[in-house]
């Protein structure tokens, strides 16, 4: 090879490694929705959606994100999904979901919080789950998700070759075939954990068992023990620790858990942690990084 060609060679590879997109190695905090409900359930969903941001914020969580509720827009669904760039994310989601009927097999959907735009739920919205999936990359980033909505924890989901679409938004959104049924009590080895409804969820503003606003008491609850800067706790270990404290029993045990209403689900890993601070590291993104999906840490038989 000539030493002209060599050298143009050289020069060609130099240009493209300049124009190579970079990787993002962050960590990004999403919450959002759409107002659903009477006033007093609207200002519980604007609570907890400010609290979650504000806990993720005294974390190591570098990039967070409060769409709800003007922000919760299609485009921003699924930059949810896809992790916000970031290599690694929590989302939480509150507002209307549903089946669409008519489909077989199922699809499931959630809106967006624009009030003009809520009830335009079905593909030409692409915020149901098949509209969703196309929008996440083959190696998801979120490492937990939240859907506080009907029937987004109906099935783990999988994807269907005769109908080309995703099934299920668990699947829509992580891209894991192979779930756990029972992220609780049955733990798979993935880095990431959904949590949803199968039928129905529960109002945030409800009394049940004697605890007034017992659905928006148990998400603070649960955010506050997985997201504690100095001692998290894990999945399984936060949804444990908030059920003992309102009603003094395990979250196998918890009324969320198994009613007539709806039931709580939690898929994947519940062993994992979702505060990305080991015990010791110093909070609001100070001190040292902590590796990507971290396992372990205190657990609520500690």
């Amino acid at each position: 090879m000539s030493k002209r060609i060599f050298a143009s060679l050289l020069v060609v590879c130099m240009l493209l490694l300049t124009t190579v997109p970079a990787i993002a190695h962050g960590r990004s905090s999403v919450s959002m929705g759409q107002l659903h409900g009477n006033s007093d359930e609207e200002d519980l969903q604007e609570d907890i959606t400010n609290l979650i941001i504000s806990l993720s914020d005294d974390t190591f969580y570098e990039n967070t994100h409060n769409w709800f509720p003007e922000d919760t827009t299609v485009e921003n669904i699924h930059s949810a999904a896809e992790g916000v760039e970031e290599s690694e994310s929590i989302v939480f989601y509150i507002g209307h979901g549903n089946k669409l009927s008519g489909y077989t097999p199922p699809k499931y959907y959630i809106r967006t919080g624009d009030v003009s735009d809520h009830k335009v739920y079905a593909d030409n919205n692409q915020i149901v789950s098949d509209g969703i999936y196309p929008n996440t990359p083959s190696f998801p980033n979120p490492k937990f998700v939240f859907l506080w909505s009907c029937w987004q924890g109906n099935q783990t989901g999988y994807y269907d070759f005769g109908a080309e679409r995703a099934v299920g938004m668990p699947y829509a959104i992580l891209r894991d075939p192979d779930l756990s049924e029972d992220g609780y009590n049955n733990p798979d080895s993935s880095g990431h954990a959904f949590i949803g409804f199968e039928e129905m969820a529960y109002w945030l503003r409800g009394n049940i068992w004697d605890v007034d606003q017992a659905g928006y008491e148990f998400l603070s609850l649960f955010y506050e023990y997985a997201l504690d800067p100095d001692e998290p706790y894990t999945v399984k270990g936060a949804l444990d620790e908030a059920t003992n404290t309102l009603w003094g029993v395990s979250f196998d045990d918890n009324p969320f858990r198994f009613s007539f209403y709806g039931s709580i689900v939690v898929y994947g890993n519940g062993n994992i942690l979702i505060s990305p601070i080991p015990s010791g590291g110093g909070g609001g993104g100070g001190g040292f990084e902590p590796p990507l999906l971290p396992t372990g840490g205190r657990d609520s038989d500690e």
